[in-house]
């Protein structure tokens, strides 16, 4: 694979060296989304969409696909399958909510920003958590990072002190932060887990551990038994 890598970068004539073409992709696999407009990312997000096609056989190896959004310049690197494991129903809740304030955003075309990220606080985020699922909202702090955490690790969010600064979810204080909902929650979540939505009110308060392979015996949608959403998010 190393010669395959100096190859292309023979060919590039100079755009990357094999090391950064393969620390790049490495990158990705990892990762899962690679922005361009992450300072950190932009570097990562020019040499795979410049390799897309020569890089989309070598994650196909991995049972992976590649994708480049070049309009909202991010790719992503979506498994084919899932794996055996679970996903906190809360997490998946709270993931399914931020792709319905992600879709609500764009139709309307409010809280916008350049890279095509919307922007929310956390008085609407409450609300529309609540109103969505008839759930409580997370009412710790400890709670609320976790989600965070985890929306963050897939590439579906990201949290800002207002001004564009990221800041860690240790630091939260208060109100003094928004969410910034990503681009490629659209494709991490598909069709398929938005529509689990309407089912959210039917699940139980109690947080719990879902297993994919457990059987569905009240007839109600797991929340995180989707084959795409467990492919997905479970890829990290």
């Amino acid at each position: 694979m190393n010669k395959h890598w100096q190859t292309l970068a023979e060919r590039s004539e100079g755009l990357a060296t094999n090391e950064e073409i393969e620390a790049a992709l490495y990158r990705l696999v990892t990762e899962q989304v690679l922005y361009y407009s992450d300072r950190k990312s932009k570097r990562d997000y020019q040499i795979i969409a410049s390799f897309e096609r020569d890089l989309k056989g070598a994650l196909s190896a991995l049972g992976m696909d590649l994708l480049v959004e070049r309009s909202l310049r991010y790719a992503c690197a979506l498994p084919r399958y899932a794996k055996p494991g679970s996903i906190h129903t809360g997490q998946t809740i709270f993931a399914l909510v931020l792709r319905q304030i992600y879709d609500e955003a764009m139709r309307q075309g409010k809280d916008i920003n350049d890279a095509g990220e919307v922007v929310c606080d956390l008085v609407e985020l409450e609300e529309k958590y609540r109103l969505l699922t008839t759930r409580a909202f997370p009412s710790s702090k400890n709670e609320l990072r976790e989600m965070l955490r985890a929306a963050k690790r897939w590439g579906i969010a990201r949290i800002s002190d207002g001004s564009g600064e990221d800041i860690p979810e240790t630091s939260l204080q208060g109100q003094d932060f928004v969410i910034i909902i990503r681009p490629a929650i659209t494709v991490i979540l598909g069709e398929a887990a938005i529509s689990r939505i309407s089912a959210l009110d039917g699940t139980a308060n109690t947080p719990q551990e879902v297993d994919p392979d457990a059987e569905n015996t009240d007839n109600t949608p797991p929340a995180a038994s989707d084959t795409e959403l467990d492919a997905a998010m479970e890829a990290e």
